[in-house]
């Protein structure tokens, strides 16, 4: 919901309601942008339109036939003892169903609530090294850039089926990917990088299945 309403006032130029004021940039002498408003007859908005379908939206499921294999079950392993668990957690529970957010503009609902999830991601930020950084603003003067060169932890649920891995999408591939963490992340990368080639084929299996 918040990631949903920060874009659509911010990329979009849409107010809503978590929402309401202009964006940082906006010139006063420019008109009002757009406010979502909601339907007269359904009564919602669309931001509410848009948050329904994408959690409504299932992830993709794991390739349990691979995932039951000894090798990729030896990779699970090796993925922990490296510590790529440490960020890409495999288990979140979700908040209990009722519980305010968002300053209390919204509460987490039955459907979603108290529910295993594996997203492999911590959803936090961490700076790995990459060094480029992100403005955080179309003119940077405008918001603190201290979070510049963090990136949130990017779930790995359907990995399998992306190739163009990072923030950039310049990682072609897991082990391209892998490859590139430092900062944060250098020990990982250090001791995946002294792995025998049959342990990285292991871990490679794993995940291939997600």
């Amino acid at each position: 919901m918040s990631a949903c309403a920060d874009s659509l006032r911010n990329e979009l130029g849409i107010r809503n309601h978590l929402y309401p004021v202009e964006y940082s940039t906006h010139a006063p002498s420019d008109d009002n942008t757009p406010f979502d408003s909601p339907d007269p007859k359904t009564r919602k908005t669309e931001l509410d339109r848009l948050v329904d379908e994408i959690r409504h939206t299932i992830p993709p499921p794991r390739n349990e036939n691979l995932a039951a294999t000894p090798d990729a079950q030896a990779g699970e392993k090796l993925f922990a003892e490296i510590g790529c668990a440490v960020c890409h957690v495999p288990a979140y529970m979700t908040m209990r169903p009722g519980t305010k957010i968002n300053g209390g503009k919204y509460r987490v609902p039955e459907s979603i609530g108290n529910t295993v999830i594996h997203p492999y991601s911590d959803f936090l930020l961490h700076d790995v090294g990459t060094g480029d950084g992100i403005p955080q603003a179309a003119k940077p003067e405008y918001l603190d850039q201290s979070t510049a060169n963090e990136f949130r932890t990017p779930p790995l649920w359907g990995l399998r089926f992306r190739y163009g891995l990072m923030h950039d999408g310049n990682a072609l591939g897991a082990e391209a990917a892998i490859v590139r963490h430092g900062g944060e992340a250098a020990a990982v990368r250090h001791k995946y990088e002294t792995m025998r080639p049959a342990e990285k084929r292991q871990l490679e299996q794993f995940l291939n299945s997600l």
